[in-house]
């Protein structure tokens, strides 16, 4: 803001004032653009740290309910499986069960174990997404 006062021969003079105004400022959509661009990019970073720490809840939680499903056939429906079949077996060769008896005893251990495969290919398919999630898996 520029002022002015004169004063010539005890004749007071007049103020004049100017302040500039940016009406006619050729860079202020440039400037606007500019300002867009940093706030989109600030929130378009905000958006991927959410996106990156979601990925890794994920994962985790997915690593830890196969985990269990995987402990659950280790902590007794193998064995019990295994030993239904053993006994079914038995009792076939001795004459106390049928064939029946038996290959149903075959079939539902067969399908515990390719349901324990299962699970445990889950349980190692979650922890390679759990480790490129948190940025630890090793390239091949």
């Amino acid at each position: 803001m520029w002022i002015h006062y004169t004063h010539v021969n005890g004749i007071n003079g007049a103020f004049y004032a100017s302040i500039p105004l940016p009406i006619f400022n050729r860079n202020q959509g440039e400037i606007a653009r500019a300002r867009f661009a940093i706030t989109q990019s600030q929130e378009s970073e905000k958006a991927a740290g959410e996106r990156v720490m979601s990925d890794v809840y994920d994962a985790y939680w997915n690593l830890r309910t196969n985990d269990q499903i995987v402990q659950l056939y280790l902590s007794g429906h193998l064995t019990e499986a295994q030993a239904d079949r053993d006994i079914a077996e038995y009792a076939y060769q001795r004459g106390a069960a049928s064939l029946i008896d038996f290959l149903d005893a075959e079939r539902s251990y067969r399908t515990t174990q390719r349901s324990y495969r299962q699970a445990l290919a889950s349980y190692l398919l979650a922890l390679e997404q759990l480790r490129a999630a948190i940025g630890t898996r090793a390239a091949p």
